[in-house]
């Protein structure tokens, strides 16, 4: 069970594995959480124009492994870059005026004409930008995936992507308001599902939603019964990590999942008093740690 550090990668080298730092050249940068106005200022976002815009605070819109937001949403288009010698067209997209996603789109012939071919050339350029395991890999910056809502039967409009999100991980027992709560734990043994089960047994207001195959790394969904009666979604993510993308710490040396938990903050705000108390499980039975952030 788990990698070999010999095969280890995880990540593409245009991808910094540590901050998530998405790099197109030496002056082409895009930093997680960047400013809406630093942005602008840039050479990439320079007089850029958006092409989506949603001034609706009541919109959810989904940051990945970090769960889902309200806020404000805005696209800009950066035009093709290459990467890794490929053609890419990039949007940049921010909430709340912080760059919380980048998609790609392949343009260049190698990868086909049609949307279907895309996808299917993406996934294996993927695999040698990355190794075979990227998909199972978490990162504390955020996440990073191929189009999931991408569907070769709908229309040659629903473009094959590789999206890139980022969100900031919260100090253990202090949510944000109007924010997911979100904590990383890592450790060295994988979390068994039966954990997550009986977790969510002894919950009444809990119920599993869903929970992929029981391999290496798996994700699960956790509907949580808010005060109010309103639904919460409680996200857990089980991948690989290793102690060189890790702060160095005593606890990390020996780490290779990273466990990642999110509650979305639909109605009421994250009941965080959860996400804290299936930390301390995983932490005690997995032999691992708490990630804790600095003060943000």
């Amino acid at each position: 069970m788990g990698h070999s550090k010999g095969k280890m990668k995880g990540i593409p080298a245009w991808i910094d594995p540590q901050t998530g730092v998405l790099s197109l050249s030496s002056k082409k940068v895009l930093r997680p959480l960047m400013s809406l106005s630093e942005f602008l200022r840039t050479s990439l976002g320079s007089g850029a124009v958006p092409t989506v815009e949603d001034r609706n605070v009541e919109t959810f819109h989904h940051l990945g492994a970090f769960a889902y937001q309200k806020g404000i949403f805005r696209t800009y288009p950066l035009g093709k870059h290459l990467i890794a010698r490929n053609a890419f067209t990039l949007n940049a997209s921010f909430l709340n005026n912080r760059l919380f996603q980048v998609t790609l789109h392949p343009e260049g012939p190698s990868f086909g004409a049609t949307e279907k071919t895309r996808m299917q050339k993406l996934e294996d350029w993927m695999k040698l930008q990355a190794g075979p395991d990227w998909p199972s890999w978490n990162w504390l910056w955020g996440t990073y995936s191929l189009n999931s809502n991408y569907n070769p039967g709908w229309s040659e409009k629903i473009y094959a992507t590789l999206d890139v999100r980022w969100g900031r991980i919260n100090q253990a027992g202090k949510p944000w308001r109007n924010r997911p709560y979100v904590l990383a734990i890592a450790v060295e043994n994988r979390p068994s599902q039966k954990l997550i089960r009986r977790f969510v047994a002894s919950k009444r207001r809990c119920s599993l939603q869903w929970m992929t195959d029981d391999s290496d790394c798996y994700q699960a969904l956790i509907a949580v019964k808010c005060p109010h009666k309103n639904m919460e979604h409680f996200s857990v993510s089980v991948g690989f990590t290793s102690s060189i993308f890790l702060p160095k710490r005593k606890e990390f040396k020996k780490a290779r999942y990273l466990i990642i938990m999110s509650l979305s903050a639909y109605h009421c705000g994250p009941q965080f008093e959860l996400v804290d108390e299936l930390s301390r499980r995983i932490v005690k039975s997995c032999h691992g740690a708490l990630y804790e952030p600095g003060p943000s």
